[in-house]
């Protein structure tokens, strides 16, 4: 399951190597222009906020090596470690946004780096609202996720227009060579104009960047003289101070907004998360969160009935049935409303690459009872819709994924408010088809 030349570079119209840009520019060191990105393997090391306890490697020309392991292994056994955090991490559930939010930023940065759960508030995935603030006041010096992803687009756009150019002036050559006479007696044809990415990258390297550089470089010295005390002697007590006072004036108005699917997992299958109730400012049982997030599962949310029976169609169960599958497969699971889907896959996160799936999740109602009411048809969707999702994600670069979630049949002794939820989940089936879009130039075969 998934989203990169010659020796001597190509010539122009009069002969001379486009190449040429990097013999001018050889003393341009480009690694001055990059700044040092975060360690995303080091961040991101556990796929899910639990603690680990792994036993010692085994070596196998090291007998004691053996003991090692059998020791770990009892002493686990006997005092078995928690993998959950102690205390567990707090979330407030909101009926307004029907979501959970989480705000004290140790659970937020715990949350995020291990396993990418909830976004930023104030952000578009990341929370990072606090750090671009500090970046604004001068009070943070290293870059944020959004502001990477925005140079990355404004790289791109520069190298896209640059090669457009290169490409253009070769052309007008081209086309001026052949109003003075074309070629003459003799002359042989020049080899056809190829603007390789690397000869683009260099020229911009060698003199956009450089511009950006050194207009970067004037603008934070302009900035600092401006915003310095011009006093020699209690100049840079005065700075440090305000400083401090920036900072204690700063506060973080951001928390991280967990779906519904999301905070059930985080309660239910590992048990690391606590839902408190805003009114009664109580934790709420797991008994109590079903009913809770089956009633908010539509707009407007319908009364909270813990003694009705369960609802096996409800949108809820049947959205947290594939969330379920596809985070216990390993796969990093978020929302895919930006590309038309209920679901995208990471293989590791975000921060790592683009998502490789795009998932649609659909009730399938396939067993007799269903067929018996007349439900049989109701997760059907039209070929139009089918040709328009399809049609985004080849533009986008992803897998479409048709996840059918087996809707069971309702029994009247499971009440929502004493149901067994593993058992529940249990009755889900989910089965998955892979779409990709047929072009009659690449699948002829």
């Amino acid at each position: 399951m998934a989203d990169n030349t010659g020796p001597q570079g190509p010539q122009d119209a009069d002969g001379q190597a486009v190449g040429s840009l990097r013999g001018s520019s050889s003393h341009v060191d480009n690694r001055s222009f990059k700044s040092k990105k975060p360690n995303y393997n080091q961040t991101h090391a556990q796929p899910l906020p639990l603690t680990v306890y792994p036993l010692p490697t085994l070596i196998p020309h090291n007998p004691f090596s053996l003991l090692h392991i059998a020791f770990v292994y009892f002493c686990q056994l006997l005092w078995t470690p928690s993998s959950v955090p102690d205390p567990i991490y707090q979330g407030l559930f909101s009926s307004e946004t029907r979501s959970v939010h989480v705000t004290d930023p140790t659970s937020v940065r715990a949350l995020w780096e291990g396993g990418f759960f909830g976004k930023g508030s104030l952000s578009r995935s990341e929370p990072s609202w606090l750090d671009r603030e500090k970046r604004k006041r001068g009070l943070l010096a290293e870059h944020t996720s959004e502001e990477w992803t925005r140079k990355r687009r404004e790289e791109r756009r520069r190298f896209k227009m640059e090669r457009a150019r290169l490409e253009q002036e070769a052309i007008q050559k081209t086309l001026q060579q052949e109003q003075n006479g074309g070629l003459e007696l003799g002359e042989v044809p020049k080899a056809p104009i190829n603007i390789s990415a690397q000869d683009v990258i260099e020229a911009v390297a060698s003199g956009e960047l450089a511009r950006l550089q050194t207009t970067t470089s004037r603008n934070q010295q302009a900035s600092t003289s401006a915003g310095a005390i011009t006093t020699a002697g209690q100049g840079e007590t005065q700075i440090s101070s305000l400083t401090a006072d920036v900072e204690e004036d700063l506060k973080n108005e951001e928390h991280l907004q967990l779906d519904l699917e999301e905070a059930f997992f985080l309660t239910f299958a590992l048990g690391v998360l606590s839902i408190t109730d805003p009114g009664t400012k109580e934790p709420i049982s797991l008994q109590s969160i079903l009913p809770l997030f089956l009633s908010h599962s539509s707009f407007p949310p319908s009364p909270v009935d813990p003694t009705a029976s369960v609802d096996p169609s409800n949108p809820f169960l049947v959205s947290y049935a594939a969330y379920h599958h596809f985070r216990s497969l390993g796969w990093v699971v978020r929302s895919g409303i930006k590309f038309s889907v209920d679901l995208l896959l990471y293989l590791r996160g975000p921060a790592f690459s683009h998502a490789e799936f795009a998932v649609n999740v659909v009730p399938a109602y396939s067993h007799p009872y269903w067929r018996e009411q007349g439900r049989d048809k109701c997760g059907k969707k039209p070929w139009h819709w089918l040709h328009m999702v399809n049609r985004v994600q080849s533009q986008v670069r992803k897998t479409l994924v048709l996840c059918y979630v087996e809707v069971p049949p309702p029994v009247e002794w499971e009440v929502v408010g004493e149901a067994d939820v593993q058992r529940l989940l249990k009755r889900y089936k989910v089965r998955e088809f892979v779409i990709r879009r047929w072009i009659p130039a690449r699948n002829r075969d």
